[in-house]
């Protein structure tokens, strides 16, 4: 089995119309005789279609990258809190990977972020320095 299907859990119902865009499906064709033990997918939850709650597919995110403007955009006071309140939700190494951008910030992050910004009463419509969009699975 190749390596970025070691740890998902592999599907082999036959006849799915979805199983070329299924990572799951995808996964189980790659495995041979030399993977004696398998991860695999309850066949009873499966419904060989895009309803499948097995489906694994790639989908398009939109990601936060960095967070550094907001120093120069709110008042030292504002922003000391600011950074409280991350810190205190994300730890230490998480909030500086995502304030600097070397950690994309998850669409809920993106959400979390903004509302304590907002809730700073900073008059500020976007906090994040850029965006990238990239395929995950879901």
């Amino acid at each position: 089995m190749k390596e970025e299907y070691k740890n998902v859990a592999l599907c082999s119902s036959n006849g799915c119309k979805v199983a070329d865009l299924c990572r799951r499906a995808m996964g189980y064709k790659t495995i041979s005789k030399e993977d004696k033990t398998l991860k695999m997918v309850n066949p009873m939850l499966t419904t060989n279609d895009e309803s499948c709650p097995m489906y694994s597919h790639l989908v398009t995110v939109r990601f936060a990258k960095g967070f550094m403007k907001l120093q120069g955009e709110m008042s030292r006071t504002k922003f000391d809190a600011l950074k409280q309140k991350l810190l205190a939700h994300y730890g230490k190494n998480p909030y500086y990977e995502m304030r600097k951008g070397t950690r994309l910030i998850s669409p809920e992050d993106q959400r979390f972020i903004a509302k304590a910004v907002s809730n700073m009463d900073a008059n500020i419509s976007d906090p994040f320095d850029e965006y990238v969009e990239q395929e995950v699975w879901k």
